[in-house]
C-alpha cells in the first residue's frame, strides 16, 4: 500500500480497507484465509485528496471515507468497491466517521441508517441513508449538522447500546446539557438522537417542522470533564469491553447490504436475541486513552452513570492502567 493510515474491516471479515492519505486513495486487500487471493491488494480505488478516517456499514452497505484534504466524504459500495456518491454538503475537513444500524425494527423505526460525520472545526454532521429518488426514505447525504460544536475533536465511537443512534465523541471541554461548553480540559460526550416522528420519513420537506433535520431532534445524554473522579487529562481515543456479546447470535442481514451476512461473528452493531432487537454487545467499561501523562482511564459505564472505576485497589485513590505515550485504544467492534 503507498501510504497507509487508517483501516476496517468488512462485516463479513472477508475484506479490509485501507486509507492511503498521500496517494489520495484506498485499498482493498483479501483477509480471508481460505481464499486463493488470502493477503493479496484485491482492488485500489481512487478517492479524495487526503483520505483518513475510514469506516465499513456494519450491515455490509457502504464505506465512508473522510477525505480530509479537500472536505468530502466518498461513499464507496460494498458491491463494486468504487466511490457511488461524494458528500460534500455540511462537511469541512473530516476526521472520522462511524455508522449507527439502519432502524428497521427498533430505533424510531425509520428504516434508513445514520452516520456521523466528525469535521476538524468540531461540527458533527449527520447523513441519513437511502433509498432515495421516487418513493424513497431516505436523503442519501447530510441532512443536519449538531447544534453544538466539540472543541478540538480527536475521534468519535459509536454507542452501540443507544438503538436510536448516538455516538461518543472524544474532545476538549465538556459540554453541559445544552450542549454549552461548561468546563475546559479533556472531555468525552455521549451525543445522539434525542426525539423524532416515528416510522419512514417521506422527502417531501412541506410534511416536518424541521425540514433540514428530518424531524429529529439532537441532545447532550452526558458529558464526561477532568477531576479527581472524572478524566487524568486531554483523551485521544476510547475503547469499550466486548465481554458480553451476542455474537454467536445470526448476523442480521440488510436488504441492500452485499451477499449474505456470515452466521458468527459479524460485525453488526445489533442482533435479533429471541426475536427481539438487542445490542452486538453491552459493554461494562469504556476505556479512554490520556497520553499525557500516560494512562488509560477506565469508566463503569453500564449504571447509566459514567463513573470513574479504580484500577489498583492496593494503592490510594483512583488508579487508571499506566500506558506510557497510549494513542490508540481497539476492541472487536471498532
Amino acid at each position: 500500500t503507498p501510504d497507509p493510515t487508517e483501516i476496517a474491516i468488512s462485516p463479513n471479515l472477508n475484506r479490509m480497507i485501507v486509507t492511503n492519505q498521500g496517494a489520495d486513495q484506498v485499498t482493498f486487500i483479501d483477509v480471508n484465509p481460505g481464499s486463493s487471493t488470502f493477503h493479496q491488494v484485491i482492488e485500489s480505488t481512487v478517492v479524495g485528496v487526503g483520505p483518513t478516517g475510514v469506516t465499513w456499514e456494519s450491515l455490509n452497505e457502504d464505506i465512508f471515507v473522510c477525505n480530509s484534504g479537500e472536505g468530502t466524504v466518498s461513499v464507496i459500495s460494498s458491491f463494486s468497491l468504487e466511490v457511488r456518491k461524494v458528500l460534500r454538503n455540511q462537511l469541512t475537513r473530516p476526521i472520522a466517521v462511524v455508522t449507527t444500524p439502519r432502524q428497521t425494527a427498533f430505533g424510531f423505526f425509520r428504516n434508513v441508517y445514520f452516520a456521523y460525520i466528525l469535521n476538524q472545526d468540531g461540527r458533527l454532521a449527520v447523513y441519513e441513508s437511502g433509498p432515495d429518488g421516487i418513493n424513497g426514505i431516505g436523503f442519501d447525504d447530510v441532512i443536519a449538522t449538531l447544534p453544538f460544536t466539540f472543541f478540538r475533536p480527536k475521534t468519535l465511537r459509536a454507542d452501540v447500546m443507544a438503538l436510536n443512534s448516538a455516538v461518543w465523541v472524544v474532545h476538549e471541554n465538556p459540554l453541559d446539557e445544552n450542549g454549552d461548553m461548561a468546563g475546559v480540559g479533556g472531555a468525552v460526550s455521549n451525543v445522539g438522537i434525542a426525539s423524532g416522528a416515528i416510522g419512514p420519513a417521506p422527502l417531501d420537506p412541506g410534511f416536518f417542522g424541521a425540514p433540514q433535520a428530518r424531524d429529529l431532534q439532537f441532545g447532550v445524554f452526558s458529558s464526561l470533564g477532568e477531576g479527581p473522579e472524572g478524566l487524568s487529562g486531554v483523551p485521544v481515543d476510547i475503547a469499550f469491553d466486548n465481554q458480553r456479546n451476542l455474537t454467536a447470535l445470526n448476523n442480521p442481514q440488510s436488504p441492500f447490504g452485499q451477499g449474505v451476512n456470515i452466521s458468527i461473528n459479524g460485525k453488526s452493531l445489533w442482533r435479533a436475541n429471541i426475536g427481539v432487537p438487542a445490542p452486538a454487545f453491552t459493554p461494562q467499561f469504556m476505556f479512554v486513552a490520556v497520553p499525557d501523562p500516560g494512562v488509560v482511564d477506565v469508566f463503569a459505564v453500564d449504571s447509566g452513570v459514567q463513573e470513574r472505576t479504580d484500577t489498583n485497589a492496593f494503592l490510594d485513590g483512583i488508579q487508571s492502567i499506566p500506558v506510557s505515550n497510549v494513542r490508540i485504544l481497539m476492541d472487536y467492534f471498532r
